[in-house]
């Protein structure tokens, strides 16, 4: 049984043994009578330490701190090392693999900022060897299902090298998390997107479309709101292909269902998207757990 306790009080017997009194939370009554029945038990007592309150990556950097010192090498070093084993490789925009050359005698596995994984292909030009690497993507791009393989790679090692991790349950708790967290930040426009779309639109999307103007005042029509085309409440993701500029007057309309105009405006929006690009659809920009 493993409950936090707090020492009560600390005494003596008359046969000169030492007394602990613990206050006990989250304890069994029966586990503890039963373990009373059976007599002398196995205790262990150490400093709290409330490793639910991490989150993943978080978590992720502490594990990898107390293996990186059982094993006598640097954090940086054993970070790589991991994302080859466990990590996912970049991708360019087609989905290819990021490929890089590195002079042969390149320590890249103490790199910060950058990460490589090695093909074993050697290449010679103009007398220097280089090496064929594949890059891999640093973690804090990872979305659920990655961070979970990492730290569950992680996990693995530091069990070999006797480290304490958490148990399987509080690891499901913390990557559920991880996925709300992700999630929330997937569905903000960050500030690069936004300029993106922005430098892309100019306007008002409905502005230029002289859309519905009988009602809008002169202020509310200065374009500085970025409008969701699949709405974030469905889970839109906030990417310049699931963005469009608009001003606070259309996009209180947009977001006011009981003007009646919703649908005809975010079927010019959708439009408006597949025009800019071809194959887009309300899915591609839409928030999966796994993506």
């Amino acid at each position: 049984m493993k409950c936090m306790a707090e020492i009560a009080d600390i005494g003596m017997t008359i046969d000169k043994k030492l007394r602990l009194t613990l206050n006990l939370q989250g304890a069994s009554l029966v586990q503890l009578v039963q373990l009373q029945k059976d007599g002398q038990l196995d205790a262990i007592l150490k400093k709290h330490s409330d490793k639910r309150s991490l989150d993943a990556n978080a978590y992720y950097w502490k594990l990898l701190g107390e293996l990186a010192k059982a094993l006598q090498t640097s954090n940086e070093e054993l970070h790589n090392q991991l994302l080859d084993s466990y990590g996912t490789l970049a991708e360019d925009e087609d989905g290819n693999c990021i490929i890089h050359f590195l002079p042969e005698t390149e320590d890249y596995l103490r790199y910060k900022h950058e990460h490589y994984k090695p093909t074993g292909i050697i290449v010679e030009f103009e007398g220097v060897r280089y090496c064929k690497f594949y890059r891999i993507k640093g973690s804090s791009q990872y979305n659920t299902r990655e961070m979970s393989r990492l730290i569950d790679g992680l996990v693995s090692e530091c069990k070999e090298c006797g480290i304490e991790t958490l148990t399987p349950e509080e690891l499901e708790r913390m990557m559920v998390q991880y996925a709300k967290r992700m999630r929330s930040r997937r569905l903000e426009f960050s500030p690069t997107v936004r300029q993106k779309i922005i430098e892309r639109d100019e306007d008002c999307f409905f502005c230029r479309h002289l859309y519905h103007m009988e009602h809008a005042l002169p202020g509310d029509l200065v374009p500085k709101d970025i409008m969701h085309v699949v709405a974030r409440s469905h889970l839109g993701l906030g990417v310049e292909q699931n963005g469009v500029l608009g001003c606070r007057y259309h996009h209180s309309l947009l977001d006011n269902g009981n003007k009646g105009l919703h649908r005809e405006m975010d079927s010019m929006l959708q439009d408006y998207m597949r025009e800019l690009y071809p194959g887009w659809t309300p899915d591609s920009v839409t928030y999966h757990k796994w993506l």
